[in-house]
């Protein structure tokens, strides 16, 4: 497990080196790894992620005006700076987040909000793994940003759609999971989210197994409109839809397994196929949760593999990498199952594997990527954690 007290640590170091000061506020939120339930949310279904112990950290101070943000994990003498009299779309890169939490915070907090501060980030979440990095950026630098102007926090829901605005104007527009999670996560738990009402309960994980989570090596951008695209095919689906669903439809969550079921299964149509999974999708997602409850892992397992085949072929956001450490991780011993996780287009694997496996699990599928000449795999054991905190 990841060594946060390290981190939290060297991060004070950095801000008082770079700002010539000490810090006022120190705060952190999760990545995220679906369990099941992909791309579900931007279409009113259930998801059931689990927040990680692999945490994005932010040390903030107060400034006069402007924001200042530099990054301990890559050029960290290097200064960001964050106008607010410049639009979101004309920062770059990690700076465009930054500037539009600030943006939504302003819109919240009115003349309580920060009129500009200093930050300092550190993240042990890999970045376009597919693992949220970006949500748990929003929502610990919102959590910061609230603290330093010394407001009351907003609800976790609250927080979470603050933070689902913010990636909105940085040009992802993502459903409500993934900032959801990072604020409501619970130790050694999962959270099932119902993404029409935007209700959640907590689901303990089942006892005996463990989460190894596999890296492909293969990075992804959802900014780039693939993900945009995948939206606007479930958005078309809902006319093509209709006769197998026997009318209209608002939502494709208003669309039943043995409906859907009547598509024929070489359907050229890729809205129809999207249709397809996301439908499946939220059949599992409900089945997984009551196979997590009866204890059968042998059930849940072979729900996140049929995930993983409909992302693969009805979604079409896998890739080769991720299809191979998938292959590589079922049928080892202790694997119940193993998917894809996330947005697609590469990322991370999500195996659920008896815990007394896990750590060979996790040699097994680093050394068979390299024995396949695929992009180095780094694979390593999560549990369930937290969400958002004040640190300090």
């Amino acid at each position: 497990m990841v060594n946060h007290d390290d981190v939290r640590a060297r991060l004070g170091e950095q801000f008082r080196k770079g700002y010539g000061q000490p810090h006022a506020v120190l705060t952190s939120a999760p990545g995220r790894v679906n369990l099941i339930g992909e791309h579900t949310d931007y279409n009113d279904g259930f998801v059931l992620p689990a927040a990680i112990d692999r945490r994005t950290f932010v040390a903030v101070g107060p400034r006069a005006g402007g924001g200042r943000i530099s990054f301990m994990d890559f050029d960290a003498d290097r200064l960001v700076e964050v106008d607010p009299s410049r639009s979101v779309e004309d920062h770059d890169g990690p700076g465009k987040y930054v500037a539009a939490v600030w943006e939504q915070v302003r819109d919240a907090l009115g003349a309580k909000a920060p009129g500009g501060f200093d930050a300092c980030i550190s993240s042990t979440v890999p970045i376009g793994g597919g693992l949220s990095s970006s949500a748990a950026l929003e929502v610990s630098l919102a959590t910061a940003l609230y603290t330093l102007a010394g407001a009351e926090l907003p609800s976790k829901e609250e927080l979470a759609l603050l933070c689902q605005r913010a990636e909105h104007a940085v040009g992802v527009p993502c459903g409500i999971m993934d900032q959801f999670a990072s604020c409501l996560g619970v130790a050694n738990h999962a959270v099932m989210i119902d993404c029409r009402d935007q209700s959640s309960r907590v689901v303990p994980m089942p006892v005996g197994a463990s989460l190894v989570i596999a890296d492909s090596g293969v990075r992804h951008n959802l900014a780039d409109g693939s993900y945009a695209k995948r939206r606007q095919e479930c958005e078309a689906a809902l006319t093509e839809i209709a006769p197998f669903a026997g009318g209209a439809v608002a939502s494709l969550r208003d669309v039943a397994p043995e409906q859907v079921a009547a598509i024929p299964s070489d359907s050229p149509s890729n809205p129809l196929k999207r249709a397809r999974h996301v439908v499946t999708e939220n059949a599992r997602v409900e089945a997984t949760v009551a196979a997590f409850a009866s204890g059968d892992l042998k059930q849940a397992g072979e729900h996140m593999v049929a995930s993983h085949e409909s992302l693969r072929d009805d979604f079409e956001v896998s890739c080769a990498e991720l299809d191979a450490l998938v292959v590589d991780a079922v049928g080892q011993p202790g694997v119940h199952g193993s998917r894809m996780t996330g947005g697609g287009f590469g990322g991370c694997t999500v195996t659920l594997v008896a815990t007394e496996h896990a750590d060979a699990l996790v040699s097994h599928l680093e050394a068979a990527a390299e024995a396949a000449g695929r992009p180095k795999v780094r694979a390593f054991r999560t549990v369930a954690d937290d969400g958002a905190r004040i640190e300090e």
